[in-house]
């Protein structure tokens, strides 16, 4: 997908397994990027986080 929407001419920023700085820094970047003319499409697939050691049986949490 990345790959075709800048086939388009359309900014792509990626992350994968991102930290909450990372994210931070990239909305930051967003911003100092857009123009009042601007459209944005902010998509993120991290929707749960799993307990900090990974313990077996451990579930997905949602985040809030």
């Amino acid at each position: 997908m990345t790959a075709a929407l800048r086939r388009d001419g359309i900014d792509v920023d990626m992350m994968e397994d991102a930290s909450k700085d990372d994210m931070r820094h990239a909305i930051d970047r967003l911003r100092s990027n857009i123009g009042l003319e601007s459209i944005v499409i902010l998509f993120s697939a991290a929707m749960a986080f799993r307990p900090a050691a990974r313990e077996p049986g451990s579930q997905w949490m949602p985040q809030i």
